[in-house]
């Protein structure tokens, strides 16, 4: 097995974790929904539990594409050359503006993990906002 098929494999093993992120990430966001729903809330804690949700929205865009980047890796391995013929059929969509200068499968492997690193961000920052608006929930009106 040469480097690039290890780094694919790697890769889309690692991105794979962004299913657990999103799960953790979607539990946290239906209970903001569900207190939203079911409570009066002051304006600030709906204020924080609307911005939980829109970090969960952002979490979500992130897994989505882990899960892309994930399945790409594993169904081209670590053959660099349907990578570029990849390139050009996105290209053809129009997903992407042009082909991209030839990446090396390390380096798609790279950017892939900030995406994850973005999701684990996103899903942080949806935590603390719904902790901080069940605070201000429990803090009552001001």
């Amino acid at each position: 097995m040469d480097d690039d098929t290890i780094a694919a494999r790697a890769g889309a093993a690692l991105l794979n974790s962004a299913r657990v992120l999103n799960a953790w990430s979607m539990i946290l966001a239906l209970s903001g929904i569900l207190t939203l729903c079911l409570r009066p809330v002051t304006a600030i804690a709906a204020l924080l539990f609307t911005l939980s949700l829109s970090a969960a929205a952002l979490q979500l865009y992130h897994a989505l594409r882990c899960r892309f980047d994930g399945a790409v890796f594993q169904t081209l391995g670590g053959a660099s050359e349907h990578y570029a013929r990849f390139d050009r059929w996105l290209a053809t969509l129009q997903l992407r503006a042009t082909p991209a200068a030839e990446r090396s499968i390390a380096e798609r492997v790279r950017g892939a993990s900030r995406l994850l690193r973005r999701q684990m961000l996103s899903l942080v920052v949806q935590a603390l906002l719904l902790g901080a608006g069940v605070a201000a929930l429990v803090a009552g009106p001001v």
